[in-house]
């Protein structure tokens, strides 16, 4: 990789503004705009280039069509021949380590924020390309920063994020008794309580996958208080009546209260 560095930051570089703009424009409109950017483009592609690029697999149909649609316009404008693979969300992060430590078979990989930070060392410096679509967009989050970047420099570029929204229904939380949602996390445990002895009981299943399956309830984490132990790490303070409330709100929001016990002392939250 390290001999087609140039080439392939310029490619990253040009795919990446041409990734943000053709998200709101039809396919004729994508073509034509990727045409003009390759002709005017102050970089050339290898001869018989090809790029091996490994994502997850769609979780909506439309979104898949929009990115292979970019995927083809940039190819009919460049001549760079792309191959997808589209693997489950939990077979990245291995097929990923895999070519990282063989450096074999993928150029790029589309995954979390932190697998880059797996193997930092294999991951080219696309310091140009950030600090590119940083001044010509208007600068990068802190945590755009932070995850894209190892020692000073950008390992992997930033595509989105994800708000974790609360989503409930109206008529559920109107017969518990609430005309709104509640506002901070007394209410939030009245509202679970309320809603178990109603029979519709709030969250959902968790599971040892990555992703919802455990991350619906990370707002419990972020909420006990904690204080700084030694070498720097937080540690959770299990003594306080902010932690009871929080744990007693995690037993209400999922009816089979031992198993959420015992799921949430693996997960680090005080016990009891």
């Amino acid at each position: 990789m390290s001999s087609k560095g140039h080439d392939r930051r310029s490619f990253l570089q040009g795919s990446a503004a041409a990734l943000a703009a053709g998200s709101a424009i039809t396919a004729d409109q994508l073509a034509t705009m990727a045409t003009a950017w390759a002709q005017t483009a102050p970089w050339k592609p290898e001869a018989r280039a090809k790029l091996n690029v490994l994502r997850w697999k769609r979780f909506v149909e439309a979104e898949d069509q929009a990115f292979m649609a970019m995927v083809q316009a940039f190819t009919k404008a460049t001549g760079v021949e792309i191959n997808v693979t589209n693997e489950s969300y939990e077979d990245v992060q291995p097929k990923a380590s895999v070519a990282a430590n063989t450096g074999q078979g993928l150029d790029m990989v589309w995954g979390l924020y932190s697998l880059p930070h797996l193997f930092p060392q294999k991951c080219l410096d696309v310091s140009d390309v950030a600090n590119y679509l940083g001044k010509k967009y208007g600068g990068w989050a802190p945590s755009a920063e932070a995850y894209g970047k190892s020692k000073g420099k950008w390992i992997a570029i930033p595509v989105a994020v994800t708000g974790a929204l609360i989503n409930y229904r109206i008529s559920a939380a109107e017969k518990a008794g609430f005309k709104e949602f509640p506002k901070d996390t007394g209410g939030f445990l009245e509202l679970c309580k309320a809603l178990k002895r109603n029979n519709t009981p709030a969250g959902f299943a968790l599971g040892h996958a990555s992703g919802d399956a455990n991350t619906w309830l990370h707002w419990a984490l972020w909420a006990l208080p904690r204080r700084q132990g030694r070498q720097g790490h937080h540690q959770l303070t299990g003594d306080s009546q902010s932690a009871r409330v929080r744990q007693s709100a995690l037993r209400d929001i999922y009816s089979r209260h031992r198993l959420l016990e015992r799921r949430v002392q693996q997960q680090g939250f005080p016990g009891g």
